[in-house]
């Protein structure tokens, strides 16, 4: 009973799995494509926001009168400089659209929701900064970024839906996976040719010819398998 239920499994597998494997690598592989392009976006996004931040820091520390009437308190000042990172980077660019690129880019930012998740980010790395003080332990600024970041429930997953470590972690081993299935779909297309030798009459050459013809045909598809998932 066994037995049947494999053999019904695997010529399954022969009839369709044969015909429909290539196709189905090649959306899979543009499907991969996209949501690679995807990822690539979002933590350019986040970059990008770092660096603008960083770079309204370096201008502060380098000309005191950049942000006049600075608080003392470094959490304040902090805050004043990420809300002004915040602004320039998106708001402003929303409302001005200086550059042609600048439509593209608030359109990009408002379907990925870029400033949803610089607004958490700055919300998250203000939640711990309030606690530091001046006098104690030095802080640790690496722990307090990683976990903005890590945390960030817009940056950490694609247009806000689908967790980007997952996806990262699939597309990472899916040139494996395709490599196996072209050597697979190889093996189920031999399994589908070899039948067709069983119709060989000898006594018909153009009958064994035919048949020849068919099987070198299906041979040659089931080799384009592993050729595809190669390349």
């Amino acid at each position: 009973m066994v037995t049947e239920y494999i053999n019904i499994g695997i010529q399954f597998l022969i009839h369709y799995a044969t015909n429909n494997l290539i196709p189905f690598m090649v959306i899979t592989f543009l499907l991969a494509v996209v949501v690679r392009g995807f990822i690539y976006l979002t933590i350019r996004a986040e970059a990008s926001f770092a660096d603008e931040f960083e770079k309204r820091v370096h201008k502060h520390l380098s000309d005191p009168n950049y942000e006049p009437d600075a608080p003392n308190s470094f959490h304040m000042l902090l805050k004043r400089l990420l809300d002004r990172t915040l602004n320039e980077h998106y708001n402003l660019k929303r409302q001005h659209r200086r550059r042609r690129f600048d439509q593209i880019s608030s359109l990009m930012d408002r379907i990925f929701l870029f400033p949803d998740g610089a607004r958490r980010l700055i919300s998250d790395t203000l939640s711990h900064t309030k606690y530091l003080r001046k006098e104690g332990r030095a802080p640790k600024f690496l722990d307090i970024s990683r976990f903005a970041f890590e945390s960030n429930p817009v940056f950490n997953r694609i247009l806000g839906l689908l967790p980007m470590g997952l996806f990262h972690e699939f597309l990472n081993i899916l040139p494996g996976l395709f490599v196996i299935g072209g050597i697979f779909g190889t093996f189920l297309g031999v399994m589908q040719a070899l039948p067709m030798l069983s119709q060989i009459n000898p006594t018909d050459p153009d009958q064994t010819k035919m048949i020849m013809d068919g099987f070198l045909l299906k041979m040659a598809f089931s080799m384009g398998t592993s050729v595809v998932g190669i390349i």
